[in-house]
């Protein structure tokens, strides 16, 4: 159980980062949010969502038990998180260097979501197809035995 745990933990201080980095840049953020998910949710219901994502993916490791689920558990953790990491940085980089409100209303919602899934979300998703298909196929081979001490 070390793992997630490690992963949760990244999970939420990432996901609080993600929060303290977007909501410094003040007004220009309902303008600049790349995540769809904020204009239909707001903070609030983000929030929320990633307490059900971190609950959900707990059980789901803990109860599972094949190897290659909770594989899949931590990678899908790890894999937001890291996303996350990206999140952070422009946030910042936008904070610094902050574009006029005008510039920011001009562009379309469109364009911010196909940047923030082409350039952040699909590279680090088309990672988890090596890794799980690698996995699978170790798998094939070798008999994985979770521990005890779980």
């Amino acid at each position: 159980m070390k793992g997630i745990k490690i992963a949760l933990i990244f999970f939420i201080v990432m996901f609080i980062g993600d929060l303290i980095s977007t909501l410094i840049n003040g007004s220009l953020v309902q303008h600049l949010e790349a995540n769809p998910l904020y204009h239909h949710l707001g903070v609030a219901g983000i929030a929320v969502l990633n307490v059900g994502v971190a609950v959900v993916f707990y059980y789901g490791y803990f109860y599972s038990k094949r190897a290659e689920t909770r594989h899949a558990f931590l990678y899908s953790l790890v894999l937001v998180s890291v996303i996350r990491v990206f999140v952070i940085y422009n946030n910042v980089m936008v904070f610094q260097n902050p574009p006029p409100v005008e510039v920011a209303a001009a562009i379309p919602q469109a364009v911010k979501t196909k940047y923030y899934l082409t350039k952040m979300v699909a590279p680090l998703i088309m990672a988890f197809i090596p890794a799980w298909l690698s996995f699978w196929l170790l798998a094939k081979d070798h008999h994985i035995k979770l521990k005890d001490d779980t």
